[in-house]
């Protein structure tokens, strides 16, 4: 990773992972146009693709957890036999996880299959479940026809007959390629306007009464706005129409700043996926999204005659074209995105005109600068959160299906606030949120500087806040495990060891390009053990008490458009990355808690709480601004007993300019820790009752309940097994499920040693 314009695992000068089509048995992940590895065999029901297949899921998403609620005192009771826990209600389904709880294949020729051979695409259904695979995430064949063809629908319901008949599950597909909202291009055809669009601009220096005349380059749609700054930062009228621009001059030095609008394509992901799409639609533009809806998702909700039996639907990367990816390039102009009637929607958000403040976010270090940029990226997420996502998620839901998918560049907030605004607002309105994960070497899963654990922690912790039945959907590719058609033991090893962390950090569901015949000897072992996971992380609840803000507003301050991929921003300043893994190596886990959660919840009794989950503990990482109702409700949930954690400073600055010395006062006086200190501090907070000797920076713990009782989650990152001695003050004994062989152990007494084998999970349920 480097400052300000990350990458993957290959470096283009600040370029981002590039996505290719992955062919029928191998293809290749491309990275900025570098080959970095080989995706891996598609196996049964390949096709083409962009990447390769595993992961799995349900509609019927939670099984036989509690209530599924957390209040602000989770305390077990002491019931002893009269506990509502009993192992017998999840001792069948741990042993043997159903379908839903079992990784699916990501299968794009799945319907072209059956087509082809209808009775080799049967005898591989067979060969899928018999291999543990709970299913398929699939689409119409990409022909030129896509979804206009009656013949693809047909196929795609005869092979879906076929999957529910073996008690298979399906997720469909959205779009021909990726990334998605272009219908294969028919939402934008014959519509150049529903095309993605924003501001760029160009300046001119000047002074005194000498005056300036700017037309409108061919390279543009039209001017959209032209003012002049003088020396004091006031803003001077000018004169434009939609081709020409001219200022009179003023007194003094001054700066006359014409903005255009501009179709976003060049250099952008649009441009260069390596999936062979083109111009993009404009996913805040509520006409366009409703082209892509009639285009894609109504015509399967009318010609898939199962569409309200699969699991859900996946969108691929959608975004806001603004940022220039996966190009070493230095473009002519750097971009905002933006859409009609945006700045009525400013407006009615914030009580002020972002018309002649355009210049403030493209350049300016001021705190009105900062400010600007805030509500601005708020609005992005307001208009986009709803246009795109809830769009999607209204129309699924309305047809008896779920949405969900993923993002693009979940990992660092720079893209959060470039590309959605807000991320975390974005996928609240997923039915089932989403995120992916090209890297499965746990060095770099795992990595602090490039934190893809953190783009799952983002994802789950929105399902946490949510009460989504913590179903989240992970689309792996293992970019970074190059192989030929089977992994050699330490490959295998590290995919293991990685999921088994992408389902510590809230995963709870698998949708793969990986091909199981990668695993070898390994897979029905493998798909059996993942299904477990997923089985109890659905099923308990989290309890892990300790919060670690989003820090959006903070980063959303400094992202300003750039006229290369790397990024201005500050997206490393939150630290996020390296504050998640120092809590997770002195086993404590953590939910990410944004805005919204803060303004919906209680703070009372030391807690800060809804009626899905409550913290004791919420860590502040380098914020140096926030809304000043969130604010307030920090500083009641401290007052009631609570504990706030500062790292390295406390923020001097609102979102609102009205409101920064209310925030200044609130903050005045608190005082700050480092990120270790921070650490010691949450731990200490909590107190939780588990002992656990000889722990280690490999081991990491999270905390649920299993209905009434206490559950501990355990990994183990190390190449050897781990013995532990556990107790817990008052138990009357333990439940321990191992992942590898689906069996519960009893143990009685208020300790247990517990094994936890290498590269594992094992579970942990206190009994009273």
């Amino acid at each position: 990773p480097q400052s300000g314009g990350l990458t993957r695992f290959s470096v283009s000068q600040g370029g981002k992972r590039m996505k290719k089509p992955v062919i029928i048995l191998a293809a290749l992940c491309l990275v900025a146009g570098l080959t970095v590895g080989l995706c891996a065999a598609l196996g049964v029901f390949g096709g083409s693709s962009e990447k390769p297949p595993a992961g799995s899921d349900s509609k019927n998403d939670n099984p036989g957890s509690g209530s599924g609620t957390n209040s602000p005192d989770t305390d077990p009771s002491s019931g002893g036999e009269n506990m509502d826990y009993q192992k017998k209600n999840y001792a069948d389904e741990f042993n043997n996880p159903s379908a839903k709880y079992r990784w699916h294949n990501i299968g794009h020729g799945f319907a072209a299959d059956y087509g082809k051979e209808t009775s080799k695409f049967l005898a591989g259904i067979k060969e899928m479940k018999n291999l543990g695979v709970g299913g398929i995430v699939t689409n119409v064949p990409w022909t030129d026809e896509y979804v206009t063809d009656p013949v693809g629908f047909e196929w795609l319901s005869k092979g879906a007959k076929a999957l529910f008949n073996n008690g298979l599950n399906m997720w469909l597909y959205d779009e021909k390629g990726y990334p998605s909202g272009q219908a294969g291009g028919y939402t934008t055809k014959d519509h150049p306007e529903y095309l993605a669009r924003g501001i760029v601009f160009e300046a001119k220096e000047g002074s005194g009464s000498n005056s300036v005349t700017v037309n409108c380059p061919d390279d543009v749609l039209k001017i959209h706005s032209a003012y002049a700054v003088n020396a004091a930062g006031e803003v001077v009228k000018a004169e434009y129409s939609d081709k020409k621009a001219t200022f009179a001059g003023t007194d003094g030095k001054w700066t006359f700043y014409v903005f255009y609008e501009k179709v976003l394509f060049e250099g952008t992901h649009a441009a260069n996926n390596g999936s062979g799409q083109t111009y993009y639609p404009n996913l805040m533009d509520k006409n366009a999204v409703s082209a892509f809806i009639d285009n894609t998702y109504k015509q399967y909700a009318e010609k898939f005659e199962y569409f309200n039996q699969i699991v859900g639907v996946f969108t691929d990367e959608p975004s806001l074209m603004e940022v220039y990816q996966n190009t070493p390039d230095t473009f002519k102009y750097s971009q905002l995105a933006t859409v009609d009637g945006f700045e009525d929607k400013f407006e009615q958000m914030h009580g002020y005109s972002v018309a002649d403040k355009y210049h403030l976010i493209f350049t300016g270090d001021s705190d009105e600068a900062k400010i600007v940029r805030v509500n601005y990226r708020e609005t992005v997420a307001e208009i986009l959160s709803k246009t795109y996502f809830g769009a999607l998620r209204e129309f699924c839901e309305a047809n008896g299906s779920k949405s969900s998918g993923h993002c693009l560049l979940e990992e660092s907030m720079n893209y959060h606030a470039h590309y959605y605004g807000n991320l975390m607002q974005c996928l609240r309105e997923m039915s089932i949120p989403g995120v992916d994960g090209l890297a499965m070497k746990t060095e770099n899963y795992l990595s602090e500087g490039w934190p893809i654990f953190m783009a799952v922690k983002y994802a789950s912790s929105v399902a946490t806040l949510t009460d989504k039945d913590r179903l989240v959907m992970m689309e792996t590719c293992a970019t970074d495990l190059p192989s030929a058609m089977a992994y050699n033991d330490e490959q295998y090893k590290q995919f293991r060891t990685t999921l088994n962390n992408i389902f510590f950090d809230g995963a709870t569901h698998i949708n793969s390009y990986v091909a199981t015949n990668l695993f070898a000897d390994h897979a029905k072992e493998l798909l059996t053990y993942l299904g477990r996971l997923s089985y109890m992380s659905r099923s308990a609840v989290w309890d892990g008490q300790v919060g670690v803000y989003y820090p959006i507003a903070s980063v959303q301050a400094y992202t300003m458009p750039s006229y290369s991929a790397a990024l201005n921003g500050n997206a490393n300043g939150p630290q996020m990355g390296k504050i998640g893994m120092a809590l997770y190596k002195s086993q404590q886990d953590f939910t990410v808690v944004d805005d919204i959660f803060i303004r919906e919840a209680k703070a009372e009794n030391g807690k800060l709480y809804t009626d899905n989950v409550s913290f004791s503990v919420m860590i502040m990482p380098t914020v140096e601004i926030i809304p000043l109702d969130v604010m307030q409700k920090l500083d009641s949930f401290e007052k009631s007993g609570g504990t706030v954690i500062w790292i390295d400073r406390t923020p001097d600055l609102a979102d609102k300019t009205a409101d920064r010395d209310a925030v200044k006062a609130l903050t005045s006086g608190k005082k700050t820790v480092s990120i270790d200190e921070a650490v010691a501090q949450s731990k200490k907070a909590v107190a939780d009752k588990l002992t656990i000797d000889k722990t280690t920076s490999t081991l990491f713990v999270g905390r649920y309940m299993l209905e009434d009782a206490p559950m501990y989650w355990l990994v183990n990152n190390n190449s050897l097994e781990k013995v532990l001695n556990l107790s817990y003050e008052g138990a009357k004994g333990f439940d321990i499920y191992n992942p590898n062989t689906g069996k519960i152990t009893s143990v009685s007494g208020s300790s247990a040693e517990v094994t936890v084998d290498a590269s594992s999970a094992a579970f942990v349920v206190v009994k009273f």
